[in-house]
């Protein structure tokens, strides 16, 4: 499953998207940045916690 290199760094109850979706959403949602996250397969890339 592409997904499951995600998983590692997720918190409960929380949702984690990449950079590249928070352009999409940004006008639409508050977020958090976490920082550099490295992600099997693709080395490091931002990602983003999606507030509400």
């Amino acid at each position: 499953m592409w997904m499951k290199p995600f998983r590692s760094g997720v918190e409960a109850g929380k949702v984690n998207i990449s950079e590249s979706t928070h352009k999409l959403i940004k006008t639409h949602f508050e977020c958090t940045s976490r920082g550099m996250i490295p992600i099997k397969n693709r080395g490091e890339i931002e990602m983003i916690f999606v507030n509400n």
